[in-house]
């Protein structure tokens, strides 16, 4: 049905879409030369809700005249649901029905766009195409955070930008500027123009710089140990909640994304569980805390290698090789395209994670990251400090450049953390400084760390505190264990087979043994043969 056609109800509602008067006498020839105005038509685009954007894009994108069945199939919309939107879209002037009785029902009908709509897009290129081949982005780093910067997450997708992506909760740094640019073009795919010099430097240059990190196993080791000592509610994703992952970081002087990514490496990789809604260290989470530092690095670049981020033959990869793992050859929809950044944002936290637990290292350009690089412990304990000032408040200061990654991961361990200007500030406090000893680091070993880098001698106020510290503080720990208990002639007994006492860890009291590897039909045999029936009850 053509405009000149419509009932005065569909006028009126086309007149209200285009925002023409309605007592105008000239109201055809205003809508008309609406169809032809490249403003006007972008922001009668803007109107359009989600469901008429995805099939007036759809039907653009296919030669703006085609048959109802097809946007059926292409679509994947059941005929009550596209029949109202059509109806809207005809009602409004920017297509229209044509009826095809060569079939009982209506499937062969064709819509058809406004020719004059449909020419003025074409021009001005007010929609473009969807499909695209991706060209992986480059990562760059702001304020020492890995990021991918909104305009060369376009760029990487050839400029085409979904609309969910905006909506949707991505991390990604936007520039105000680009965002306003978005705004300006219709829904469903968005076109940015980004000028040659922009796209240029985004790829340009050689790596320049290798950066390293290893406070992340600091952050790591404090939010297993954080689990263990705190009542931390779990969320829908196994994480503490923002709020209680906040308070936390802020605490220590942590940044809370990065304290966030490892709550998250934990919970995917079941560290944690919950029980009653509160999480708890798993047993892999608490073996890797009772592990000494090379202990711990090793265990890390296996997951770092199982993850991909670490290539199995350790050579360095690129970037971009690692970021585009898995993902399709072409992006065809908007379903590819947030595919697509959903496992963009997921390979990025994998690597900022990994990065700051100082398992890769980062080589960089002026402009970006160029690789991902295994990195050794040994490479971060050779890295020399710059000059580090001890002040009177029991505090330390270093310029954020010249600390080194064993220092970083120390004080993240033992002190408060405050960023100034580039200038890192680490206030010590007891209480801090006894949960780094509870996250298994040696506070002598810090100490005499600090003794070696330091410009002067130790304040001896602050050498007896650290010290004091440390010897008043002392290690325990808790076992479940499986008891045996037992008539004391009979434990006399058993204890001389030797048999037996390979599953004993030792012998407490009169009456009890503490088993250790347990087999209950081993150990059921072996009693037998002493005369003993076993009631073998484990969860009592």
């Amino acid at each position: 049905m053509r405009l000149d056609q419509v009932d005065n109800g569909s006028r009126m509602r086309c007149l209200e879409f285009w925002e023409v008067p309605f007592a105008s006498v000239r109201w055809q020839e205003e809508l008309a030369s609406r169809f032809t105005n490249t403003e006007a038509l972008e922001a009668a685009l803007q109107r359009l809700n989600a469901e008429e954007s995805r099939v007036y894009n759809v039907l653009y994108q296919n030669g703006g005249n085609q048959p109802r069945s097809f946007l059926l199939s292409k679509l994947h919309l059941e005929a009550e649901l596209l029949d109202p939107i059509l109806k809207g879209l005809a009602d409004i002037g920017l297509a229209y029905i044509l009826k095809n009785r060569s079939r009982l029902n209506n499937s062969a009908d064709r819509v058809v766009m406004n020719e004059e709509i449909f020419r003025t897009l074409s021009e001005a290129r007010l929609i473009v195409s969807g499909p695209q081949h991706y060209n992986p982005p480059q990562l760059t780093l702001e304020n020492g955070e890995l990021c991918l910067r909104l305009r060369a997450l376009v760029q990487s997708t050839g400029g085409v930008f979904p609309e969910e992506a905006i909506d949707g909760q991505y991390t990604i740094q936007y520039d105000t500027a680009l965002r306003r640019a978005l705004a300006a073009f219709p829904q469903g795919f968005r076109k940015v123009i980004c000028s040659e010099d922009e796209q240029d430097a985004a790829h340009s240059g050689y790596a320049r710089k290798i950066l390293y990190r290893l406070d992340g196993q600091a952050m790591l080791a404090l939010a297993v140990k954080g689990i263990a000592r705190k009542r931390f509610r779990a969320s829908e994703s196994l994480m503490p909640g923002k709020r209680e992952i906040t308070a936390f970081a802020n605490a220590r002087g942590l940044n809370v994304s990065e304290l966030g990514g490892c709550f998250s490496w934990l919970a995917q990789n079941g560290w944690i569980s919950v029980h009653e809604n509160i999480l708890i260290p798993e047993k892999t989470a608490r073996a890797w805390l009772r592990a000494g530092m090379e202990q711990r690095f090793g265990i890390l670049c296996k997951y770092a290698e199982k993850d991909g981020v670490v290539s199995p033959n350790g050579r360095a990869q690129n970037v971009q090789t690692f970021l585009s793992k898995g993902v399709k050859k072409k992006l065809e929809d908007i379903a590819d395209y947030c595919g697509y950044f959903d496992l963009l944002r997921e390979r990025m936290q994998l690597l900022a994670f990994y990065w700051a637990c100082g398992v890769v290292s980062l080589h960089c350009n002026e402009e970006s990251v160029q690789k991902i690089a295994p990195a050794g412990l040994e490479e971060h304990i050779v890295c020399t400090d710059g000059k580090i000032v001890i002040a009177g408040d029991m505090s330390l200061v270093i310029a954020e450049s010249e600390i080194s990654p064993l220092t970083r991961l120390y004080l993240a361990a033992f002190a408060k953390i405050e960023l100034d200007s580039g200038v890192i500030r680490a206030r010590f406090s007891e209480k801090l400084f006894a949960e780094g000893l509870a996250a298994g680091y040696d506070g002598l070993i810090f100490l005499r760390h600090l003794e070696r880098i330091s410009a002067k001698a130790l304040p001896q106020n602050l050498v007896f505190t650290l010290r004091d510290w440390v010897l008043s503080r002392t290690g325990a720990t808790v076992r479940k264990s499986l008891i045996l208990h037992i008539s004391e002639e009979r434990a006399d007994e058993i204890m001389h087979d030797p048999v037996f006492l390979k599953f004993v860890d030792h012998r407490a009291g009169s009456n009890d043994i503490i088993l250790g590897d347990c087999n209950e039909r081993e150990i059921t045999k072996i009693l037998e043969n002493h005369g003993v029936s076993l009631d073998f009850d484990p969860d009592s």
